[in-house]
């Protein structure tokens, strides 16, 4: 409850920006068709049994940004389209979320807040079966993928119109 209250007293109008950037080198499709046919999901690294990636990837970094009077950035919501257990083994962390929340408070000051949303991340991950001497796992590769995103996101910032009020629509199929 205290956090609530504290939270409550630091309130200012923001202005708010919406806008989105493209990173499709972080981000894989795991399921790949193999030459016999079947359909393989995490086939070996660098085979020669591949035939086609299944499906697309989706990268789109959707990015809302909320800009302070002075026009200090004061935080973003981000969203994008990759399972975040990038660090894998027994050990708790943020993964590549958490990497971009450090990457973006380095930036703009520890104050700035990070919320990410995971896009349609269904057989979506950060291995690239087509380059076996890539590392694409653990804290080194999580911080890159968090220091990938933090990029594409402040150059979206720089694109982004702000304003005091925006609407807030929804739609589906």
């Amino acid at each position: 409850m205290e956090s609530i209250r504290l939270a409550s007293l630091a309130v200012e109008p923001v202005e708010v920006g919406v806008g989105c950037a493209f990173e499709g080198a972080i981000s894989f499709n795991r399921r790949y068709v193999m030459k016999d046919g079947l359909v393989r999901t995490h086939p070996h690294r660098a085979s020669t049994e591949l035939s086609h990636v299944e499906g697309p990837i989706d990268p789109e970094v959707g990015v809302i940004g909320l800009r302070c009077k002075g026009g200090e950035m004061a935080g973003c919501f981000v969203n994008f389209a990759c399972h975040p257990n990038v660090v894998r083994g027994n050990s708790i962390s943020a993964g590549y979320p958490g990497a971009l929340s450090r990457a973006l408070r380095r930036m703009e000051g520890t104050q700035f807040v990070t919320i990410f949303g995971n896009g349609a991340i269904g057989n979506l991950c950060q291995i690239d079966v087509h380059d076996a001497t890539k590392n694409c796992s653990g804290r080194d590769w999580a911080d890159h993928m968090g220091d990938t995103l933090a990029e594409k996101v402040t150059q979206t910032w720089d694109r982004m119109t702000f304003a005091a009020r925006r609407a807030l629509r929804g739609a589906r199929p």
